[in-house]
């Protein structure tokens, strides 16, 4: 029984990674035809390194070997987000305003 919980929650965190990966791409083809007027690439970097670690930790649990390269990869993207906010913190499409 244990082995079945251990491999049912091993399917829902894939489940998980596939719907972030899949968002992640979704963030980094819209931020890239944003990007391309700014001529800021940080953000994209970020979300495609992102997209790209959550498919390795997909992959992870055929190739074990993987998990570092993912979480590197993964830093890395949470890093390029965050250098790309500070290059330009004034984005009037992603504030809320209350208005």
């Amino acid at each position: 029984m244990y082995i079945f919980w251990l491999e049912f929650t091993h399917y829902v965190m894939a489940v998980f990674a596939v719907l972030v990966c899949v968002s992640s791409a979704s963030l980094f083809l819209t931020t890239y035809k944003y990007e391309k007027q700014l001529k800021t690439v940080w953000r994209i970097i970020g979300f495609f390194s992102l997209a790209f670690a959550f498919f390795l930790f997909i992959l992870e649990r055929k190739y074990p070997g993987l998990g570092l390269p993912a979480l590197a990869v993964q830093l890395f993207g949470f890093f390029s987000i965050y250098k790309g906010v500070l290059a330009e913190p004034s984005l009037i499409h992603l504030q809320r305003t209350n208005e």
